[in-house]
């Protein structure tokens, strides 16, 4: 006996499936940015880095980009230069 193929039902599942993996993926970036965030924090030897951190974080979520890295690259600007004295 034949059976029937519901091409909708099969789409529908595989809008699902794709759904479900970009999320998987979007969760699995914000990890990694989180991540660096934190090694940035550490990096620009804050005292507060633990704070800057939620700060950032916090910025990212709430879609703050561009304040959120325009603050980082401050930060990193006012570093003294590698192998410099002081």
């Amino acid at each position: 006996m034949a059976r029937l193929f519901d091409r909708r039902a099969w789409l529908l599942r595989w809008v699902q499936a794709c759904e479900a993996v970009a999320t998987i993926h979007i969760v699995c970036d914000l990890i990694h940015v989180i991540e660096y965030y934190w090694r940035a924090a550490r990096c620009l030897h804050d005292p507060d880095a633990e704070q800057q951190a939620a700060a950032w974080i916090l910025g990212l979520l709430a879609g703050n980009l561009n304040q959120v890295t325009g603050d980082m690259t401050t930060r990193a600007a006012a570093l003294p230069a590698a192998g410099a004295p002081g």
